[in-house]
């Protein structure tokens, strides 16, 4: 121990493996329900009263586990059938939240209610990956623990798919340190 008393952060990662304490969630709206397989990119057809019941059921499981639920507002009819997914517009730091832009171009909406979120709880935003460049949450993780906006993370250039992260999506925003693979 340091000898300064700890605080628990309301916000934040530094580990992709640790216990949840707060998530952010979006419910599928009908976007999601009645998507176009082709258009989004999905293997099939979705089977709206199936996803709805694994949705909920997963929604409970996280709550049952202790983690505060954030829901993300807008999924009654803005057409963005991949928003139940959030894990990819945004990356949240020990500092605040860093916003991406998805590769599929259809996502990129969501970015914003994202930062809509982080602004109703406080979060701040250290920074955004602009045009050209293309990022998304799954291609990012935590490399160390760290306390401050500056924690180094990992951001794969490039995917199978060709539409994650592209090089330019790897380019650091000034207030978020990132080394490459």
């Amino acid at each position: 121990m340091n000898g300064r008393p700890q605080t628990e952060a309301r916000f934040g990662v530094s580990s992709m493996v640790a216990p949840l304490r707060r998530v952010a969630m979006r419910r599928p709206g009908r976007a999601t329900l009645e998507a176009d397989p082709a258009r989004w990119h999905y293997a099939g057809p979705i089977e709206p009263g199936r996803l709805l019941h694994q949705y909920d059921a997963f929604a409970e499981r996280v709550a049952a586990s202790g983690a505060g639920i954030e829901w993300i507002g807008g999924a009654e009819d803005d057409g963005l059938a991949d928003a139940m997914f959030p894990f990819d517009p945004s990356f949240m730091t020990p500092g605040g939240a860093v916003l991406l832009r998805p590769g599929k171009e259809l996502r990129q909406p969501e970015v914003a209610s994202h930062e809509a979120l982080y602004r109703r709880l406080d979060v701040p935003v250290l920074g955004a990956i602009e045009a050209p460049g293309i990022t998304e949450g799954g291609d990012s993780a935590p490399t160390r623990r760290a306390s401050t906006s500056s924690m180094p993370c990992w951001l794969r250039s490039g995917s199978t798919s060709g539409r994650s992260t592209s090089r330019c999506g790897t380019e650091a925003p000034p207030a978020f340190t990132c080394s490459r693979s």
